[in-house]
């Protein structure tokens, strides 16, 4: 492996601060610009018409007792 210098592997470039800032600020810029899009979508999802459904349930079966049990389960 070559010294932190180069691009292989991932290993990013050493560069001086204002370089390093100046990337950073424009990263940031994207970060933003992916955040408000993302909201706009998740506005958009929430402003989606709605289909309305029935919440059909099984009836209520009463509780299985002892009672309930064949006499060789008791």
């Amino acid at each position: 492996m070559k010294g932190g210098t180069g691009n292989g592997l991932g290993v990013p470039k050493i560069v001086d601060r204002s370089t390093f800032e100046a990337e950073l600020d424009a990263l940031r810029v994207r970060e933003k610009a992916h955040t408000h899009e993302g909201d706009m979508i998740a506005a958009a999802r929430r402003r989606l018409p709605m289909v309305e459904t029935l919440l059909l349930r099984p009836p209520r079966k009463p509780k299985a007792g002892a009672r309930d049990l064949p006499i060789w389960k008791r």
